[in-house]
């Protein structure tokens, strides 16, 4: 017999009789564990007199293995996440993209979202304007490889550059300005990556080194040049910038403003 529908905090109208055949018989409430060990079935009457309506409250509780589960799975979702910053700072400059009819114009990022995540003995900085994807908004991304070898010689100016070798790597996008939509998905995203220029780290959330190296970051750049690789000449831009937040431990980067 197919169990009624029943929704929370309401009543579940069922038959006057219950038909039940290889069923164990038990008493009103029955304690359960983690783990249930079930004998021999027992044969009982063929019907078995029950009320117009059963509570909710009658029901059996969820096993603790099943809520423990469930909490699990959210402790894990909260960790895989990366986790937002409260920071300031500026990132400024020119851009030229023919595609995006975009011509020696002035750049001001005005960051007010900063991420840091890492892997491995790596760490990725995001700093953008807005909480959304990459592809919807302005921003700057820097990978870092070695966190620990550029948190062990802060204030060295460090070369950075699209070579796979190279331990500091920078992309700067620019999709919300150039108008990269989700109703305009033909048009090229505006991403660019850094081929020549230096960055200077003062503080570097190294996950590795944090007792010691705190959960600060602080860094800044002049005059790194950001290039299309495809068409360096018409699609690149000039940016300096300044960039302090610190990192929150255990908050998940919220995607939407």
């Amino acid at each position: 017999m197919a169990s009624p529908e029943r929704s929370c905090g309401t009543t579940a109208p069922v038959s006057d009789t219950v038909s039940v055949s290889d069923t164990v018989s038990v008493s009103d409430t029955v304690p359960v564990s983690d783990t249930v060990s079930v004998s021999d079935t027992v044969s009982v009457s063929d019907t078995v007199p029950v009320s117009d309506t059963v509570p909710i409250a009658d029901r059996a509780p969820v096993s603790g293995s099943h809520e423990r589960a469930a909490v699990l799975a959210l402790a894990l979702a909260t960790l895989a996440a990366c986790s937002v910053g409260n920071g300031e700072g500026y990132v400024v400059g020119t851009i030229t993209d023919v595609l995006c009819d975009l011509h020696d114009e002035s750049v001001d990022l005005r960051p007010n979202f900063f991420v840091a995540d890492d892997h491995l003995r790596g760490v990725t900085i995001r700093a953008q304007y807005g909480g959304t994807f990459e592809i919807y908004s302005d921003g700057l991304s820097i990978n870092v490889r070695d966190a620990e070898l550029e948190a062990m010689r802060l204030g060295t100016p460090v070369p950075v550059s699209n070579s796979p070798d190279s331990n500091v790597r920078m992309t700067f996008y620019y999709n919300r300005t150039c108008g990269h939509r989700k109703q305009d998905l033909d048009r090229p995203a505006a991403v660019y990556v850094a081929e020549q220029g230096t960055i200077v780290f003062e503080q570097l959330w190294a996950p590795a080194l944090e007792e010691t190296s705190g959960l600060e970051t602080a860094l800044r750049f002049e005059g790194v040049r950001f290039v299309d690789p495809p068409r360096p000449d018409d699609r690149f831009a000039v940016l300096d910038g300044e960039i302090r937040f610190i990192f929150n431990r255990g908050r998940p980067a919220q995607r939407f403003p």
